[in-house]
């Protein structure tokens, strides 16, 4: 049985896809790219002022913890969540790869 392509449920169930995408990369490619941006900015402007090891953690962790709420939540509804665990499968271990390293200098420093 062939798909019609002007059938409404298959269209809408297509954009739901590529949103669920979009999301999973912007969530996955994002949260890391904010954590070295804002680490970097920080670095610059005070090197061994303790904001610079705890806010690379904090935003690592709300990310992480971001995307597992919004893959949970679309899970339950059963609605377009297999892109998202992606994201999670890359996030969980960016903030464990930032807490380990910046968590240490914290507490020595």
């Amino acid at each position: 049985m062939s798909v019609n392509s002007s059938d409404p449920i298959q269209h809408l169930e297509n954009e739901d896809r590529r949103r669920a995408v979009r999301l999973a990369w912007s969530w996955g490619v994002g949260v890391p790219v904010t954590t070295l941006v804002v680490w970097f900015i920080l670095h610059l402007i005070a090197p061994d002022a303790a904001v610079t090891s705890i806010a690379p953690i904090v935003i690592a962790f709300v990310g992480a913890v971001g995307v597992c709420v919004n893959t949970s939540r679309r899970w339950s509804r059963l609605h377009a969540w297999a892109p998202l665990m992606g994201a999670v499968w890359a996030l969980i271990p960016w903030f464990v790869l930032i807490a380990t390293t910046f968590l240490p200098r914290f507490i020595l420093d």
